[in-house]
């Protein structure tokens, strides 16, 4: 099993990733200024992680 990556998106929708390669695929394209991801561990589980995507560096920074 892969860790759960989730995009949510500043109307509410949700997108499952397969990882954050996939993530950041799907969310430059995207509209919108607040767009955050969700890393949740595989296994026994561990800390969630939430991340905000900058739109003019197309990288995950610390929310």
């Amino acid at each position: 099993m892969a860790d759960l990556v989730i995009l949510n998106l500043e109307n509410g929708d949700t997108i499952r990733c397969t990882d954050l390669a996939d993530a950041k695929a799907k969310a430059a394209p995207l509209l919108g200024n607040n767009i955050t991801i969700e890393i949740t561990p595989d296994g026994i589980g561990g800390p969630i992680t939430t991340l905000k995507f900058d739109k003019y560096e197309k990288e995950w920074i610390p929310e």
